[in-house]
């Protein structure tokens, strides 16, 4: 297991984002707001299917009291050590 900088995420982005069908990336630009809508939901879908993929896993800090009557995003590092 190793960690990913953010430009090699970046680069498995925008792979992601040119691998996505032709018409998902045409109906995001759609004026009717549904299909855009739904455009943005297959993208969504795209990237984190080819970024949790059977060899990447994401990882997050798990969410921490914010001192008030909610939780917050943990930081790594601060709120927990960070992924080896």
């Amino acid at each position: 297991m190793r960690r990913i900088d953010q430009t090699e995420l970046e680069a498995m982005l925008y792979q992601a984002l040119k691998a996505a069908p032709p018409t998902t990336k045409t109906a995001m630009r759609s004026k009717l707001a549904m299909e855009s809508d739904r455009a943005h939901e297959a993208m969504a879908k795209h990237i984190a299917a080819r970024l949790a993929g059977g060899s990447t896993a994401v990882v997050v800090a798990d969410p921490v009291d914010n001192g008030y009557f909610d939780k917050r995003p943990g930081v790594w590092g601060k709120d927990e050590p960070g992924p080896d």
